[in-house]
């Protein structure tokens, strides 16, 4: 009777020394997004990383992200798919590691988190850029995606794993994602992107000038190809509804079909600063927040 109450015993404290761990084990999340944004509004590369999670996983959630050494935290903050004013900015701890700070908030409204640095790991060599980034992953994720913000004028872009799939494009603004990828805890994975950039001003500022009534010159021989192809699609719709009146036909038009794009947040640090006339949450393209 004793050794069975003994060993009872045993059990119900083993039980109870694991159901702390288990309660307390960290959730994870269903997708972790890097996303290198080279010459946006400097010269170097504002790295952005988020977080999502499941819709059906209970708040609030406590979040770890690492940031390589060398990166500077300028934001984090939770994401709620609306107007960017709405997105809430978390209070967060930077615990320093050995070769990795690591950021903890807590989500409380979303189940969608953003982190936001600025890295100077852009090597300049004339019209020559090259980036690495070697990442480790520190913590548990079922999916990690990765894309690269292209910048003005970029050309001959060299993407190592090589690139899967363009992401939105708009107003001169591309995406380029590798296929989605699987790493296990303490796996290293290098992204490594060169290409070729004639002007050393930030993209943003490029696409604001495009946007502003009387463009610098250099827009001049794009818009006198428009005016051209405008002209030529209106004589040929002249000429074809012509010739359809005189067989007899009726005339028709398609409606123009609308086209979608998936719409990705500004860096919210930039988000109170921006004028109507400059660029809106739309401009930004990407596969990650929708």
């Amino acid at each position: 009777m004793n050794k069975t109450l003994i060993l009872f015993l045993i059990v119900m404290m083993a039980v109870f020394a694991v159901a702390p761990a288990a309660a307390l084990a960290a959730p994870i999340p269903e997708e972790l997004h890097i996303s290198l944004w080279p010459e946006y509004d400097d010269n170097q590369i504002l790295f952005l990383q988020g977080i999502r999670f499941p819709d059906n996983m209970p708040l609030p959630i406590e979040v770890k992200m690492a940031v390589p050494k060398g990166m500077t935290v300028v934001w984090v903050g939770e994401l709620l798919g609306g107007e960017a004013a709405q997105d809430i900015e978390a209070t967060h701890t930077t615990n320093p590691k050995d070769d990795y700070d690591e950021v903890v908030f807590t989500l409380t409204k979303s189940r969608i988190g953003q982190l936001e640095a600025q890295w100077a790991g852009l090597k300049i060599d004339g019209k020559a850029r090259e980036i690495n980034l070697e990442w480790v992953q520190r913590y548990e994720a079922q999916l990690v995606t990765f894309d690269f913000r292209v910048p003005t004028q970029a050309s001959e872009i060299e993407m190592t794993p090589p690139a899967s799939m363009p992401g939105g494009s708009t107003k001169g603004q591309e995406f380029i994602s590798v296929a989605p990828m699987k790493l296990a805890v303490g796996q290293k994975q290098n992204f490594a992107i060169k290409y070729q950039r004639s002007t050393n001003a930030p993209s943003v500022s490029e696409l604001l000038a495009q946007q502003q009534p009387g463009a610098p010159a250099g827009t001049s021989s794009t818009s006198s190809a428009a005016i051209a192809a405008i002209v030529f699609a209106v004589i040929a719709v002249a000429m074809l509804t012509v010739y359809k009146m005189h067989n007899g036909r009726p005339v028709t038009q398609d409606e123009p079909k609308q086209q979608w794009t998936t719409a990705r947040k500004k860096p919210a640090r930039d988000r109170e600063e921006t004028c109507p006339s400059e660029l809106s949450d739309d401009d930004e393209q990407g596969p990650f927040f929708d």
